[in-house]
């Protein structure tokens, strides 16, 4: 070993020396190795749910004059849900046609997620969940997303006599389809959640 080599042999192991003790006392700072484990992982979690609470930001195009028997054949469902027809949801009175930004709502790293996390997550973003419209919407402006995960609207919620249902967006035997699911539940992993950016007040 030349005079460089153990100049930076030094180095290192001060360096190493250095780490060590200041990781030493930090662990006894924290109340030792496991008190250390637990603040540091609740740390690490955190961090990723942040990370991870907005999978997509993406924009559709609303035109409300469609009725929503037309947006389904345009959106080529295997699969609809009968629930979803302009007796339940007609043409809004002052309908109009607009850009919306959108954004899909992701929470891995925490397993199963119930509704009422997804829609107040959603809320401190500043965001609301979206309606059939924009999920109807946003499949036919991005069809391969659904290929990829469940995306559902929490937005639209319809009153069935057994119990309250959203509508979501899946695959099928290889086929785009549009269902319906139970509003209050755990939600899988894999679910994307859309939603639309709140209106500013004036």
């Amino acid at each position: 070993m030349n005079h460089c080599e153990e100049e930076d042999k030094k180095e290192v192991d001060v360096l190493d020396s250095f780490c060590f003790k200041n990781i030493r006392s930090l662990i006894l700072i924290l109340g030792g190795i496991n008190n250390a484990r637990k603040i540091l992982d609740k740390k690490i979690k955190v961090v990723l749910e942040v990370l991870s609470y907005i999978d997509h930001t993406l924009t559709i195009t609303v035109n409300q004059c469609q009725s929503v028997e037309k947006l389904l054949e345009a959106g080529k469902f295997a699969f609809r849900a009968a629930y979803i027809n302009s007796r339940h949801y007609p043409v809004p009175q002052k309908a109009k046609k607009f850009q919306q930004p959108v954004a899909l709502f992701w929470f891995d790293g925490m397993g199963m997620v119930d509704t009422e996390t997804v829609l107040a997550q959603m809320a401190k973003e500043g965001y609301r969940p979206a309606t059939i419209w924009e999920l109807l919407f946003l499949a036919i402006a991005y069809p391969e997303l659904q290929i990829e995960f469940n995306i559902v609207a929490l937005g639209t919620v319809y009153h069935h006599p057994d119990q309250d249902r959203v509508f979501l967006l899946y695959f099928s035997q290889r086929l785009p389809s549009v269902g319906e699911d139970t509003y209050k539940q755990q939600w899988r992993q894999n679910t994307r959640f859309l939603a639309v950016p709140k209106a500013k007040s004036k």
